[in-house]
């Protein structure tokens, strides 16, 4: 299928033949997820295994959300997209902001933008108003110290009217997140964190997707910017 016949067909009627061309480096995960679809699992009791490895599914699924994203958002325009804190794992149209590179440090949420930049996700981005279509955090926004709605509006600033932040944060009604994870600052359950943080934000996003995981171990959020 050729890019403009895929721009008028809707993404999520997209098939792993459809994107089979599309070079994202993360090719491995359409034998987990149709398309890249982290809501169309090809083995759908599978989605609560957590393990190192080809058996991640659950880590699988978060990081075809990511994908799913950029095709959408990116592949299809043309654009640059902003990725907080990819452990190494970039995804692709995305700058990746993570200096570590895949190292399993301490997270500290500091990052380097290209190499030259410190960029610190809990506060001021050195962007522009408006300047991206996509900005991605997978399992980030739990380690910022700083209020988390306060965090999001900035990462809302930086993105277009229309444009999205995809977020995959850790779910405390399943996992003890602060006990995983010893520099986790914050814990949420959906529900939590749907009243606590995605309410106040009202004003500046519609929520657009949110906790469609159904993998006992994370929820997701897209925010499109007003």
């Amino acid at each position: 299928m050729s890019l403009m016949q895929l721009v008028d067909k809707p993404y999520s009627e997209w098939t792993d033949e459809d994107v089979a061309g599309i070079a994202t480096g993360h090719e491995y995960i359409l034998e987990y997820y149709t398309a890249y679809d982290w809501r169309r699992p090809k083995v759908p009791h599978e989605r609560e295994r957590m393990s190192s490895g080809d058996s991640n599914i659950c880590g699988h699924q978060q990081r075809a959300f990511n994908v799913a994203l950029a095709l959408q958002h990116l592949f299809l325009t043309g654009e640059v997209g902003l990725e907080i804190g990819s452990m190494g794992v970039k995804t692709p149209w995305c700058l990746d902001t993570d200096g570590r590179a895949g190292k399993r440090s301490t997270y500290d949420v500091r990052h380097f933008v290209g190499g030259k930049m410190l960029l610190d996700g809990g506060k001021p981005l050195p962007f522009m108003d408006e300047c991206f279509n996509l900005v991605l955090a997978n399992h980030v926004l739990e380690h910022i110290q700083e209020d988390p709605v306060s965090v999001l509006l900035e990462w809302l600033r930086v993105t277009k009217p229309g444009g999205v932040v995809g977020i995959v944060v850790p779910d405390n009604a399943h996992v003890d997140v602060r006990a995983v994870d010893r520099t986790h600052c914050h814990a949420w359950s959906a529900k939590a964190f749907k009243a606590d943080v995605l309410s106040r934000l009202a004003d500046v996003a519609e929520v657009r997707s949110f906790d469609t995981f159904d993998n006992n171990f994370s929820f997701e959020a897209i925010l499109v910017r007003r």
